[in-house]
């Protein structure tokens, strides 16, 4: 609980620092538009502040009602929790690795099908379909819809990336 609250604070504090940042530090870029590019970034870190402060507070409400009816407030899966956030920031980091070499879309499925099996699904035919139509539907939107360019990777991968594009 006391950590819930400490990386909330964090991230409040680190989310003030990017506001103040933004509204102060980009120079005048209002002149052709009165809401300016900032305007997004700025709801966004406002949003996610009162969330943050919300969170707060639900989990001092929290922690206050369980001293008081006298419940332990230690919890015995702390330490799987902090495992599986260690894998999961591994499995990430991998992702992203990977994500340049072999492209997106041999990288994708392969952390779609990681991270199911760390949340614990262990149906192998569920995580080759989640990861293949997951990989498809992020490819259709962000290639197809919002015309980003994906990292193909090289050699073969970028020959299979290529190929994929022309279906």
């Amino acid at each position: 609980m006391a950590g819930d609250i400490a990386v909330c604070a964090l991230l409040i504090l680190f989310c003030l620092f990017c506001l103040f940042n933004l509204m102060f530090g980009m120079g005048n870029v209002m002149d052709y538009d009165p809401m300016g590019p900032r305007a997004w970034p700025v709801f966004l870190l406002v949003l996610l502040i009162a969330l943050l402060a919300l969170n707060i507070f639900l989990s001092l409400r929290a922690a206050r009602r369980q001293t008081a009816a006298g419940a332990r407030t230690e919890r015995a899966g702390d330490g799987r929790k902090l495992q599986k956030l260690a894998w999961s920031a591994l499995g990430m980091f991998v992702y992203i690795t990977l994500m340049d070499k072999i492209g997106f879309v041999f990288s994708t499925p392969l952390f779609v099908a990681y991270y199911m099996t760390l949340l614990g699904n262990r149906s192998w035919k569920m995580r080759l379909l989640t990861a293949a139509l997951s990989t498809a539907a992020l490819y259709i939107l962000f290639s197809r819809f919002l015309q980003v360019p994906l990292p193909r990777g090289y050699g073969m991968f970028r020959d299979l990336s290529l190929f994929f594009e022309t279906l």
